[in-house]
């Protein structure tokens, strides 16, 4: 099966894959606590990598909402429960001279598991993640 071509943040069709879904997934500007990031397009659900699929990431941001001095990190899990760590997939930091980050990444989730972040440090982090979700 061949994947399908990513643009930018868009997905282009590819002959013989007709399921590929975008994701959007976040969590808005909260406590330090560790939970699964929302699903954009079911609001107000943990977003969960369906059965017999898998999801790719591969834009991230991650923006400082404080204008306070200080430094937050922050880690992306994935683990098959809603609010626990697991295997770090993505770890970094944001500070208030820098106001936000952008990077592309590549990570796979796999059927099952939610995507799970943990921002840590003296404010909160601000976090969205774009990606596919296509047959495993």
């Amino acid at each position: 099966m061949a994947d399908p071509i990513l643009i930018g943040s868009e997905i282009k069709s590819v002959p013989g894959i007709d399921n590929a879904k975008q994701i959007y997934a976040y969590r808005d500007n909260d406590t330090t606590a560790v939970r699964a990031l929302q699903d954009a397009n079911n609001p107000g659900s943990a977003y969960q990598v369906p059965v017999d699929r898998k999801c790719i990431i591969f834009q991230c941001y991650f923006g400082y909402p404080s204008t306070s001095a200080g430094r937050s990190e922050f880690r992306i899990w994935e683990n098959n429960a809603v609010a626990a760590a697991g295997n770090v997939k993505y770890f970094g930091h944001v500070s208030n001279y820098q106001a936000a980050i952008y990077p592309h990444v590549y990570m796979e989730f796999s059927a099952g598991n939610y995507i799970i972040n943990e921002p840590t440090g003296s404010n909160s982090v601000n976090c969205a993640l774009i990606g596919v979700e296509l047959d495993a």
